[in-house]
């Protein structure tokens, strides 16, 4: 019997700020284009609801907007610079420098020449404005891109704008005069006008746009900028079926003006500001229950909430600080935006829900750090950075681990010591039920009865890379081997790994390298990429095999149903190797294909001889419970350093059934140690029978037949866990 835990309830909250229409670098690309904030986090979104299908219950919240205008977008080189001397792409000096410039684009209205910038960001307008070149005498970008001004009430520069700019001259003409402006270059004069920050300028600090700006037209865009300052929910939290997925998918298309597929106006549209404080509170408004607010995205479908054990997060990805307070004012201190967010973070904890943040292509200067006081409120302790799809993907699988780790069953459980001490530690077996991946964790007991988490092999790290990663098997016949390459295994294991083919295209001798570099913890082939089962955790579900800890070596070792017994390093939580008896081979398919139904594989208990059975060496014995009928033998004296050849036997018999008891190591009275088991249940004669095994070679001493049993359910018996008793009180067992 096992616990199955709820599903999570997760709601995704997705920046749509105007700043979205950004790529990394903060230059102008378009909602629509792929290089842009907004498609890559979409579609790393999207791919989430393929990825953990069935098993989260999950929504989407995004920041809600007041009325938007059809604008168009332009990309803007600020405090530009038209001198070629300027251009130094290696520099990483300040953003204001006049002399440096890291970045260039061509000078649509003086071909072969360019400008050059450090910082180019939107520019909206109600018209194509194709390509301008303006000058102030009055703006400064010297002081970091801030001349004084107020973020709600300037003064704001004006600009005097013209078509073109014809020269590499960085001289300031005279204001107005059109033959200053002849002489250096300016012609077409166009209009004369003040321009105003822009979230993504108040997101940067930029209150001043230096004394040379350009655009050039990008693509039509939604335009606003203010924000009503709460969030708007488009789809409630449901199961993550495909309907409720197809739904996210629907919310989560490019939606811009005027444009076709891909983009639809069912989309989520970008504009406006940031109000990540409003945003959390409608969140937890939303989860409190009673909340009926529809101006932010409230209907009757919105509950009731699915059941989920009170195990209620919110994931926010934000690519800025926050930029407005929940009543949608500007807010111009960083400090207290963030201390304003955190709060309302703190009051979504209070009420049940954690909240993971992740920031995403922060703006210049933004300290990523900064939005770790947002994620310790939320109660999640750090927030995760990432740039570009992979670290976007990398962040929100580390999120769902997280999650699924806070809401995993527990199995079973060891300690190093039978009293609780300031040296004793816990080491705790768990698994995952909706998908069958489990953990290691170990935490130290406190004075007040509370534990500490110490590690848990779910963390970064604590698996070697597979290249890296020491994993062995059984070739009968042969011996130990590394499980690495197919070619190391017998053909018999070769033509299991490779039966049935993992797909249309992944066949034969592919097929069976791919399902053990799986195993190794090789991700290339899991689904949505390839044809293998994708895992949240490289362990496999802890059931019933009891942690247990050798302080000689300061190691744990547990069974786990990936098919391996692993060895862990109790001080550091990392994985010193795994092994995989032969008897598992031949499953490794089905574990490995995207519809596994759980099964058992590597489930007993395990016993390590002592140096009085075997003096200078340590022996682990361990039965694979009701994964298989066997046993193996490992010498464990210096894990550290196992390899192929410490892999001692695996035994099989026929009257050997699942073996659900403890194997008893003992030393004989003739000086030998030996292995004492029952054999088990599900034998094929479904006896009760005793083994007694040679520990060092494995070998069948005796085998001795209850006579009790037989065929049939009604008759069938099995031995367990046998005792041994040492008569004459030398150490040695004189019986059974």
């Amino acid at each position: 019997m096992y616990l199955v835990a709820a599903k999570a309830n997760m709601l995704v909250v997705l920046d749509n700020s105007n700043s979205m229409d950004e790529d990394a670098h903060g230059a102008a690309v378009g909602s629509n284009a792929a290089a842009s904030k907004s498609e890559i986090a979409r579609g790393v979104i999207r791919g989430l609801t393929d990825q953990y299908r069935s098993r989260v219950n999950m929504g989407l919240m995004a920041y809600q907007q007041g009325a938007l205008a059809a604008n168009h977008l332009h990309s803007s080189p600020y405090d530009a610079s038209f001198d070629p001397a300027t251009f130094d792409p290696a520099w990483v000096g300040a953003r204001s420098s006049a002399l440096h410039k890291r970045f260039r684009t061509p000078n649509t209205s003086s071909p072969g020449n360019f400008v050059y910038y450090n910082v180019a960001l939107p520019m909206y307008s109600n018209n194509n404005l194709g390509s301008a070149f303006c000058y102030s005498a009055t703006a400064n970008a010297s002081n970091d891109f801030n001349n004084g001004e107020n973020p709600n009430a300037g003064p704001w520069d004006n600009y005097r704008c013209f078509t073109r700019k014809t020269n590499t001259s960085n001289a300031l003409p005279v204001w107005g005069d059109g033959a200053s402006e002849t002489a250096n270059g300016w012609s077409g004069y166009w209009f004369n006008s003040a321009f105003f920050p822009t979230d993504s300028d108040f997101a940067q600090g930029i209150l001043d746009f230096g004394r040379f700006l350009t655009w050039n037209w990008v693509s039509t865009t939604w335009f606003n900028n203010s924000s009503p300052g709460r969030g708007y929910l488009h789809i409630p939290i449901g199961n993550l079926d495909a309907a409720q997925a197809a739904a996210i998918k629907a919310k989560l298309a490019c939606n811009i003006p005027g444009a076709g597929a891909p983009c639809s106006a069912a989309g989520i549209a970008n504009a406006g500001l940031t109000p990540i404080e409003g945003t959390l509170l409608t969140a937890k408004d939303y989860f409190a229950g009673g909340w009926s607010t529809v101006a932010e995205g409230y209907k009757p479908a919105c509950y009731p909430l699915p059941q989920s054990c009170g195990k209620n997060f919110v994931i926010l990805l934000t690519d800025g600080l926050p930029s407005t307070d929940a009543n949608g004012n500007t807010l111009a201190d960083p400090a207290t935006a963030i201390n304003r967010a955190a709060a309302a973070a703190t009051q979504l904890r209070n009420a049940g829900v954690l909240t993971y943040v992740i920031g995403f292509a922060l703006p210049y200067g933004v300290d990523p750090a900064t939005l770790d006081t947002l994620a310790a409120a939320g109660g999640t302790a750090t927030a995760y950075s990432a740039s570009d799809t992979a670290t976007l993907q990398a962040a929100f699988d580390r999120i769902f681990e997280d999650v699924f780790r806070r809401t995993s069953s527990f199995g079973a459980v060891s300690q190093n010591s039978t009293s609780i001490n300031t040296g004793s530690m816990v080491f705790q077996g768990r698994f995952d039920s909706t998908d069958w991946s489990g953990e290691l964790v170990a935490m130290r007991p406190n004075a007040d009865g509370t534990l500490t988490a110490l590690w848990s092999t779910s963390e970064a790290g604590r698996i070697a890379a597979p290249a890296a990663r020491k994993v062995f098997t059984m070739v009968p016949g042969v011996g130990g081997s590394a499980l690495q390459n197919l070619a190391d295994l017998s053909a018999a294991q070769q033509t299991a790994l490779a039966t049935p083919d993992c797909s249309a295209v992944l066949t034969g001798a592919p097929c069976a390298q791919a399902r053990i570099d799986w195993l190794r913890g090789v991700r290339a082939q899991e689904d949505p990429a390839g044809p293998l089962r994708r895992r949240t955790r490289l362990l496999g579900d802890i059931i019933s095999s009891s942690p247990y800890y050798v302080k000689a070596t300061n190691t744990v070792y547990v069974g786990a149903n990936d098919g391996m017994l692993h060895a862990i390093d109790a001080a550091s939580g990392n994985e010193l190797f795994a092994f995989a008896p032969s008897s598992a081979i031949a499953r490794i398919p089905s574990l490995a294909a995207n519809n596994y139904a759980h099964a058992y594989l590597m489930d007993g208990d395990i016993a390590v001889s002592t140096d009085f059975e075997t003096p200078g060496r340590s022996v682990l014995v361990a039965a694979t419970g009701r994964g298989a009928r066997a046993l193996f033998a490992l010498d464990v004296t210096s894990p550290s350093t196992f390899g192929a050849g410490n892999v001692k036997w695996e035994f099989t018999d026929p009257d050997l059934g699942l073996v659900l008891g403890k194997p008893v190591i003992v030393k004989l009275n003739n000086g030998d140690a030996a292995v004492i088991v029952g054999n088990g249940i599900n034998s094929t004669n479904n006896r009760a029978l005793l083994f007694v095994i040679n520990l060092d070679t494995g070998a069948l001493i005796r085998k001795i037949d209850t006579l009790t049993g037989g065929p049939g359910a009604a008759a069938a018996n099995g031995m367990s866990t046998p005792r041994g008793w040492d008569s004459d009180g030398n150490g040695t067992v004189d019986l059974v």
